[in-house]
């Protein structure tokens, strides 16, 4: 996980989308407006997120994504660096172009990256310490996430998540049912009616269970 960076950095100009992600050129594919949703094949190109609410699925090798604007969705398959400036967006990625991590730099408010399975665009990463934290915000997804020992916290209603090399688990959404993969040491389910199922805790020991919420149920497969 060395080889990765994710940088952050609370600045107002940026958090305003008024720099970092601000590029142009013959060899990049730009994308302005507003709720646009679509596939792009990168073709070793760069790309270029302006705009509000995009819903993106970058496909094939990307060796730059820059974003700026608000509330976008970007799931790249193959990437090779990103920056992310703006508010509320969130990078994800498949795989990195060269070495085990793509270098990601994130300036602004609300801006997250995360390494997910194969898909496409339908989480949160804070300051690079080897583990992601993982922030699922949206409704009804069907995804893989790999918290590479991290933590991941669950916003949404009614996701069907797989969980990877999650240490700690909050629920905080409704109608879940998440699959635990790897060593578990807590999982918090402050929501209602979740359904949890771990097989492993962390050095042998079951996971803490916390359950405020109701109508829960945390299972062991």
């Amino acid at each position: 996980m060395a080889s990765g960076r994710i940088h952050v950095c609370l600045a107002t100009l940026f958090a305003l989308g008024l720099g970092g992600a601000a590029r142009s050129g013959a060899d990049e594919v730009t994308i302005n407006g507003l709720n646009v949703e679509k596939t792009i094949t990168c073709d070793h190109r760069d790309v270029v997120i302006h705009g509000t609410n995009h819903r993106l699925t970058l496909k094939g090798r990307c060796r730059q994504v820059w974003v700026d604007g608000t509330g976008h969705l970007v799931h790249v398959e193959a990437l090779g660096s990103a920056d992310v400036a703006g508010v509320n967006n969130r990078i994800e990625w498949e795989r990195a172009l060269r070495g085990e991590e793509p270098d990601i730099e994130i300036i602004g408010v609300g801006n997250s990256a995360a390494r997910v399975a194969g898909g496409s665009a339908p989480g949160r990463r804070g300051a690079r310490t080897g583990r992601a934290r993982i922030t699922v915000q949206e409704d009804s997804l069907q995804r893989v996430y790999d918290c590479a020992g991290g933590s991941a916290t669950v916003e949404g209603g009614e996701n069907r998540l797989t969980l990877r090399r999650c240490l700690e688990l909050r629920v905080t959404g409704a109608e879940n049912r998440i699959v635990m993969e790897g060593p578990v040491r807590v999982i918090r389910l402050q929501g209602n009616d979740n359904t949890v199922e771990w097989s492993e805790g962390e050095g042998g020991r079951p996971p803490v269970i916390e359950n405020p919420g109701s109508g829960n149920h945390v299972l062991r497969k």
